[in-house]
């Protein structure tokens, strides 16, 4: 009997969404899933998960799936296992070379996509216990959003025993990939998947 891989693994996580057309049906569900567009998003393009260096200053980074949505903008998924101290300062760097990653040397802003990012993570972050986290730029009195360039999605799986009835409404999509990335066992994961062709 084949023992089960575990999808909150990076190899593991990677293969899943970027291995054949098979797993471009997953990632284009996942996406969906975690963006709830008013409109399904149709395609995506899996892109090189490297981020250069554009100065000999500049950090190299490795993100675990990137791809690119038919509105032309990009999303960075990441499987975050663990609590690292640096979290929330990593995915704003990941954002911001993603963002900047499109515009070539003197080219137009006007160029420029949204950048989202999504994180599953296998813990809980302090001070938000959400099952599905979003941030965006929003002015700081009356909300009003600055540009949609920006959007970090945090999905704790943790949480997943602790939804509110908003969640299971909301997110019932999200809920089932949450299930299925959070299982322990084939069971598990077959019992989960049986409710999504994706």
């Amino acid at each position: 009997m084949p023992q089960r891989l575990d999808p909150t693994l990076d190899v593991v996580f990677k293969l899943l969404f970027t291995r054949d057309a098979d797993s471009e049906t997953a990632l284009l569900g996942l996406v969906n899933a975690v963006l709830r567009p008013k409109r399904p998003i149709l395609g995506v393009e899996v892109l090189n998960p490297a981020i250069g260096r554009h100065d000999l200053d500049d950090k190299d980074i490795l993100l675990d799936v990137r791809a690119r949505l038919a509105d032309g903008s990009t999303v960075d998924l990441e499987m975050q296992a663990r609590r690292h101290p640096s979290f929330r300062n990593r995915v704003l760097y990941y954002w911001a070379r993603s963002f900047g990653h499109a515009l070539s040397p003197g080219g137009p802003y006007t160029a420029l996509r949204p950048a989202l990012c999504v994180v599953f993570l296998g813990y809980v972050e302090p001070e938000n216990e959400r099952f599905h986290a979003v941030f965006r730029l929003l002015e700081e009195h009356d909300h009003t959003l600055f540009s949609d360039a920006l959007a970090l999605h945090f999905v704790q799986l943790p949480l997943l025993g602790r939804l509110t009835e908003a969640d299971r409404r909301d997110d019932a999509a999200l809920l089932r990939w949450g299930r299925f990335l959070a299982a322990r066992t084939d069971e598990e994961a077959e019992a989960t998947a049986i409710y999504d062709p994706a």
